[in-house]
């Protein structure tokens, strides 16, 4: 009475094939709003979960864009790639935080840095911030853990409208 009909492997293949695009864009989308992958050794290299930036204290990890000079600066030298997004450090100093760069780097009294790199791997002079500064409201000077780490002392202070998110370890490789 009724006729069974063949299958067809090449449309069941395209359906399968498209299922799975579609799955993986959705992932990728996720991925991509909610996760950052982290490969420079200034902080721990992984995957770090972006988080909403309601407030911001000393040790938090951000995520932020630098101002265009510098990311000028760092394509120039080739320290960075255009596909880079941003920037990911750790909060050293906030609001009310005084920061003194010379040969180290220290704030509030402390040193933090000793014997900062005025130089890079291949000779050439390095811009660091040289000076005092007390950092005003919404102002971040961040910074990296590792000693060569292209950081605030080098880029500057960050203001809290570049900030982008905060971000939290979540897989370390």
């Amino acid at each position: 009475m009724f006729e069974k009909k063949k299958p067809n492997k090449i449309r069941n293949s395209i359906l399968n094939m498209l299922s799975l695009i579609i799955v993986f864009v959705a992932l990728f989308s996720y991925f991509t709003k909610n996760y950052a992958i982290n490969r420079s050794a200034s902080i721990p290299t992984g995957i770090y979960k972006l988080l909403p930036t309601d407030e911001i204290k000393k040790g938090d990890t951000l995520i932020f864009t630098a101002d265009q000079d510098v990311v000028d600066f760092l394509l120039k030298r080739g320290y960075l790639s255009k596909y880079t997004k941003g920037f990911i450090k750790k909060v050293g100093a906030i609001e009310g935080d005084t920061v003194e760069i010379n040969d180290n780097l220290i704030i509030n009294g402390i040193v933090v840095k000793e014997k900062l790199p005025k130089y890079d791997s291949l000779g050439r002079e390095l811009p660091l911030k040289k000076g005092t500064y007390t950092l005003k409201k919404d102002e971040y000077f961040m910074l990296g853990d590792h000693i060569k780490s292209f950081d605030s002392s080098y880029m500057g202070v960050i203001r809290k409208d570049q900030i982008k998110n905060k971000a939290k370890l979540e897989i370390e490789f």
